[in-house]
């Protein structure tokens, strides 16, 4: 059981907005009685129809039936060959049915359409604008776009001239006019001029458009003029005539008033002067005399220590003057809720370190807390979050001791990752006082 199916082939093309016809030859190949249904599938099936839909046929009979093209005269429908298939389905034995695959021509139509955008255009120097190129046909084309003015008064630019519009999208093109001349004062002037769009296959289109040219002054510029040469004088006449004099006066009165309080005030000045002249001169004779008393006074120490076995000049340790420069880093590696772990720097023994300069890094951008303690006193506390390199200088400098060593704590609050802080010192290192016995 099946069906063979025979189709007439026709050369020549199905023209945009026409029709066309194909016969097909159908045959029973079965042994008993079957209707077949016929229909169209593929890229042609919206605008291919088959007449008539069913045949009838008797074993060995055969049966006709016609294929009707009409392809809509649109860029939807690309010109060239499209492929569709025939579907012959029969109802007593659907697997004896047949799909025949085959091709169609469309022939090809051209139409382009120009509109220009503004079809008026307005400025002083020149105006822009933009014509849209629109391929109403169903094939790619190559349109040259020229533009002139019949009283050659503009200059025309067109960019691109020659430009290729795909079936069924619009290109855009620049066309610039600039008057060849400029004048100052005056009326608006338009100038006219057409663009021609002329395509391979298409017909020649032409689209009229304008400047108009502005002049380089405004109409209002010389009432403008007028009014700031009415204002000046207006102001002029009132500084002469009201505002001068008063101001005058008010000076002339005010310098006198000033000149009386001047006069007043280097008399008083002069007074003040000449008690501190006075003043000046008892202080010398104090400072003098109390000199005179420090001296002895210096005398009568240093005479003193000598009695009991002592040396003059600096303390054996503890002071600045004779400290050497120290710096060091204390690095953290702190896990997330740990709370504060502490990283420490050991005071030499019989050593004091006198910090001036703290320099607080976090380059990590970690959070949490930092803590400076001497031992486990905390001396500054600061926040993770705000900083990422922050330094310190002391006008006083912190005193460390091997009994109280440099400590500094971090608790991490991190989601994940190790908190890695560091704080740097700079000072200077000096020996501890030494215990007197006895």
């Amino acid at each position: 059981m099946g069906v063979a199916v025979a189709l007439e082939q026709r050369d020549g093309t199905v023209p945009p907005g026409g029709e066309a016809t194909r016969d097909i030859r159908i045959r029973n190949t079965g042994a008993i009685v079957d209707q077949f249904e016929l229909d169209v599938v593929g890229e042609a099936a919206s605008w291919t129809r088959v007449e008539p839909t069913q045949v009838n046929l008797m074993p060995g009979e055969e049966g006709s039936a016609t294929l009707v093209f009409a392809p809509p005269r649109s860029s939807h429908v690309a010109a060239g060959p499209v492929p569709f298939a025939l579907r012959v389905m029969s109802r007593e034995d659907t697997g004896g049915s047949s799909v025949e695959e085959m091709t169609v021509t469309v022939g090809s139509f051209s139409q382009i359409a120009a509109d220009l955008v503004p079809r008026t255009s307005y400025g002083r120097f020149g105006g822009k604008h933009e014509l849209a190129l629109d391929n109403l046909g169903n094939h790619p084309e190559l349109v040259a776009v020229t533009a002139t003015d019949p009283d050659r008064l503009l200059n025309l630019r067109v960019d691109p001239a020659n430009v290729t519009v795909e079936a069924g999208t619009a290109t855009f093109v620049r066309i610039k006019a600039k008057p060849k001349k400029t004048f100052w004062l005056g009326p608006n002037k338009t100038i006219p001029f057409h663009v021609v769009v002329t395509g391979a296959e298409s017909e020649q289109t032409m689209v009229q458009g304008s400047l108009l040219q502005q002049p380089i002054l405004p109409p209002w510029f010389f009432k403008a003029v007028l009014a700031a040469i009415a204002v000046a004088i207006a102001l002029a006449f009132l500084w002469f005539a009201f505002l001068k004099p008063a101001v005058e006066s008010t000076a002339k009165s005010v310098a006198e008033d000033h000149t009386e309080d001047l006069v007043a005030a280097v008399e008083d000045g002069n007074k003040q002067a000449a008690a501190a002249a006075a003043a000046a001169e008892e202080a010398a004779k104090t400072s003098q005399e109390a000199d005179t008393k420090s001296d002895e006074a210096a005398k009568g120490v240093e005479q003193i220590r000598k009695d009991v076995g002592g040396t003059s000049g600096q303390p054996s340790g503890g002071t600045l003057s004779t400290a050497s420069a120290t710096d060091f880093r204390i690095t953290t590696e702190v896990p997330p809720a740990g709370g504060f772990l502490p990283s420490i720097q050991d005071v030499p023994d019989g050593k004091i370190i006198w910090i001036s300069d703290i320099v607080l890094q976090n380059p990590a951008g970690d959070s949490g807390k930092l803590r400076i303690q001497r031992g486990d006193q905390v001396l500054f506390e600061f926040g993770l979050e705000n900083f990422r390199d922050l330094d310190y200088h002391l006008i006083q400098p912190i005193q460390f001791t091997d009994a109280n060593d440099v400590v500094v704590a971090v608790d991490c609050k991190n989601p994940s990752d190790d908190c890695t802080p560091s704080v740097y010192f700079t000072g200077r290192i000096t020996d501890a006082p030494k215990k007197k016995t006895g």
